[in-house]
């Protein structure tokens, strides 16, 4: 039986480099708390971005629950897009936030605008999944560029989750300079195939990771799943190889569908 509701990985990482894997792992991996600079600084690279820029979290769900740690406190008004990702609502009531949902459509349309006209002053925080799950759409880049505008004015943070990036192209990691209210969150678990490890990481201006920094963990992550994320950056092909694999699967089963 396959779960395709949990987005795991369904293919398994090539016998070759599972034995690549194993012939490293020693027992500082399972024995000593984490040191985690090598993995910053790959990140780093392959973000393009600066280390100072950026905090490894256990997951995208905890770097999620991170931004809410630092920016939510009870009666503060954020706006999501619904339906998302599970556990924005899940905080979202753990914070006792007030929430105002923008909904998709029955044919997955989404009324961006409506994003743009509820962002006022008294917004403490935007998040947005772009590509979002489950609708699997994207947000038209010169309308998320409006939103971050506007929410630059308003003073509002915006939270943009790109847990699926790698599915899709689409990245404002670059933006991270222009507008210093905005926060990226990524994924291991996707594109990578990493579900297991728990491994995500948030990137914004140098001053909200600082902060966003004062909520982390003893250890971000374990040693293992350093090892294993330091593993797939060097390797990125084995990404890319699987990235392929998800897209013909994805044809082959849409095939499936109308056939049956």
């Amino acid at each position: 039986k396959f779960r395709f509701d949990r987005n795991e990985r369904l293919s398994p990482i090539p016998e070759f480099f599972l034995k690549k894997i194993k012939n490293n792992l020693n027992s500082n991996h399972i024995t000593t708390y984490p040191n985690l600079k090598n993995l910053y600084k790959l990140m780093s690279k392959d973000l393009k971005i600066s280390r100072e820029n950026i905090l490894i979290t256990a997951g995208s769900d905890i770097a999620i629950k991170t931004c809410f740690e630092l920016l939510i406190k009870k009666n503060d008004k954020i706006i999501t897009i619904f339906p998302t990702y599970g556990m924005v609502d899940v905080y979202a009531q753990l914070f006792q936030a007030k929430q105002k949902k923008i909904k998709y459509k029955e044919n997955l349309n989404l009324n961006e605008n409506e994003i743009l006209n509820n962002l006022n002053k008294k917004i403490k925080l935007l998040i947005i999944a772009n590509p979002n799950s489950p609708t699997g759409t994207i947000i038209k880049r010169d309308t998320m560029i409006k939103i971050l505008k506007k929410s630059k004015k308003t003073n509002t943070f915006v939270l943009i989750d790109e847990c699926y990036f790698g599915f899709c192209k689409e990245t404002y990691i670059n933006k991270i300079k222009s507008f210093n209210n905005l926060i990226i969150s990524r994924s291991f678990s996707k594109a990578f195939g990493m579900a297991g490890c728990r491994v995500g990481l948030l990137a914004g201006n140098k001053l909200i990771i600082n902060k966003l920094s004062k909520f982390r963990p003893m250890h971000e992550i374990t040693y293992f799943s350093a090892y294993i994320g330091e593993f797939f950056l060097k390797n990125k092909h084995l990404i890319s190889d699987y990235l392929k694999e998800v897209k013909n699967g994805l044809s082959y089963f849409k095939n499936f569908l109308k056939k049956n």
